[in-house]
């Protein structure tokens, strides 16, 4: 429940405002049922006058309490809306703020996705709405009770004592919702992350002739989610059942006492329909609030699991500066080794060398020795490596630029794609698609640099995606960059092109892992480790 209120905190004035709504609304809902008393008494004195004036007065208060009904539920779409995306902003954030090894070993895509979307779904509906759900329904008791007060003092004792017995109903049947809640979250998990898995291996599926494979294991998921939320569905039915079951008797209580009044002469015989009317509202408010109590605690296992989400503050946005008065930090790579999960051997053997600032450096060696698993630890994707990684420098701007050979490309435009949200010139875009050869393809395009390009189509080839990335990493002209095989799906002519032109960059710090590489283009690096 804090979590609940505070989102709702975070946005006050809409919560302001909803409230203020659900008052006005609450108000005309019980003046209507007030209003009763006068139209039965009017039809008992036979006072047609008086009866068509009431009459007309409920009607007015009716509309009335339409009008506000909707606007209530307008705003309260709005606001959890904006609630919604404040959670996700939030869970995001602390996505963000993971370390590389975190983010791909804790949790797969599929969990991050069904958090956003699922999860989401889940909280928007069982948390905030269920929330607003409750202070419309608490306004629905507290008023009416009130109201009871100028009937007689017994009744609104009477409906505070049974409004009681059903506010402590959440305590004894709300943990019958809790696990089989959190059931419906994992089942929701599980589904997104065999769907995403099972999707990805289309190719490999129809390679292998298994096409049906994909049918039978996203059915034996949507099997699993079925059985969970039928589950959830069949105890939150008992619980309905069970305070539905109070609340009636609540009701005809109130009733019953009323009728006693009238025939003892301390009420009129009108204002039974009234107080009917007005503890039908307050015990219906009172099992609705109970009911949303238990279902918002049902989302209890949901936020614990994001409090999972341990985000490592230290973590920093950094950025690659393209100033040239600050110092080029050099690398010293001291007895760095990467012992496998056995223990007994080496998936790279201690290598020590040192890179001194601005030079182009090869990694070489036979496959299997090493070679892009010390790149990766050079560039902090791998941490759990033994010796000492060093870059002599006071400051975090040179983080070095990793390039992998098979680069990541965003479902989004080209340009995205290119500058990752950051403003370049246009000059300077098409000067690094010149470089890589991709000018002339991306200007016949239609939408040109808007082109919406997706992660895994077909839009781009193998080699182009690798010349997207290495555009990518031209525009923000980094002063340390890693290439790992980035270069592996182009023709040799433009591979050496690209080359060349980042070997001619003068202040730049390039090491570079090749399997395949010309006596031409080996001759330009001015350093070559060898691993062995």
């Amino acid at each position: 429940m804090d979590k609940i209120v505070h989102y709702f905190k975070q946005n006050k004035m809409r919560t302001i405002m909803l409230l203020i709504i659900m008052i006005v609304a609450t108000t005309l809902d019980t003046l209507g049922s007030v209003f009763l008393t006068n139209l039965t008494d009017s039809i008992a004195h036979e006072s047609k006058r008086l009866f068509v004036i009431w009459f007309m007065i409920i009607v007015l208060v009716s509309i009335g309490r339409v009008i506000f009904g909707n606007l209530t539920n307008y705003v309260q779409e709005i606001l959890v809306e904006k609630l919604s995306i404040d959670l996700r902003g939030d869970i995001v954030q602390k996505i963000v703020q993971l370390s590389y090894g975190d983010f791909h070993n804790k949790w797969s895509v599929g969990d991050y996705t069904s958090w956003l979307t699922n999860d989401i779904q889940q909280i928007k509906k069982n948390g905030f709405f269920a929330f607003c759900d409750v202070c419309f329904y608490v306004l629905e008791l507290v008023i009416p009770t009130f109201t009871l007060c100028f009937y007689n003092w017994s009744l609104a004792v009477t409906a505070l004592l049974l409004s009681l017995v059903l506010l402590f109903l959440p305590k004894m049947v709300g943990n019958m919702l809790d696990s089989v809640a959190k059931e419906v979250t994992l089942s929701n998990s599980s589904f997104t992350t065999v769907v995403t898995s099972i999707l990805g291996g289309f190719d490999t599926l129809i390679f292998f002739g298994k096409r049906s494979v994909m049918k039978s294991k996203i059915n034996e998921e949507s099997q699993n989610v079925y059985l969970a939320q039928k589950n959830y569905s069949y105890h939150n039915m008992w619980v309905s059942n069970i305070v539905g079951a109070i609340s009636v008797l609540s009701q005809i209580s109130i009733i019953g006492l009323t009728g006693l009044l009238a025939v003892n002469k301390n009420l009129s015989v009108g204002s039974v329909m009234s107080t009917g009317s007005l503890a039908a509202v307050i015990f219906m408010a009172m099992q609705n609030i109970t009911s949303n109590i238990v279902v918002i605690k049902s989302t209890k296992p949901v936020f614990d699991k994001f409090v999972l989400l341990s985000a490592n503050k230290n973590i920093e946005n950094k950025q690659y500066h393209n100033n040239s008065q600050l110092k080029v930090p050099s690398l010293y790579v001291k007895d760095v080794a990467l012992p496998n999960s056995t223990g007994r051997g080496y998936w790279l053997k201690p290598v020590s060398f040192k890179v001194v600032s601005g030079t182009k450096v090869l990694l070489a060696g036979p496959s299997g020795v090493g070679k892009s698993t010390l790149l990766r630890i050079i560039a902090g994707v791998t941490t759990d490596y033994e010796g000492t990684i060093d870059w002599n420098s006071d400051s975090n701007s040179y983080m070095p630029l990793y390039l992998p050979q098979k680069p990541y490309i965003f479902s989004d435009t080209i340009k995205f794609n290119l500058t990752l949200g950051a403003k370049y010139s246009q000059e300077v875009i098409e000067g690094a698609l010149r470089e890589v050869n991709l000018l002339d393809k991306i200007a016949a395009l239609p939408q040109q640099m808007d082109t919406m390009i997706t992660a895994d189509g077909a839009d781009f080839s193998g080699g182009e995606r690798q010349r997207l990335a290495l555009a990518r990493a031209l525009i923000t002209q980094p002063r340390v960059l890693l290439l790992d095989e980035s270069t592996s799906s182009l023709d040799e002519k433009l591979a050496n092109k690209i080359m060349f032109k980042l070997m001619s960059i003068k202040d730049l710090t390039m090491i570079v892992v090749e399997h395949k590489i010309n006596l031409e283009r080996e001759q330009q690096f001015d350093q070559i480790i060898q691993l062995s």
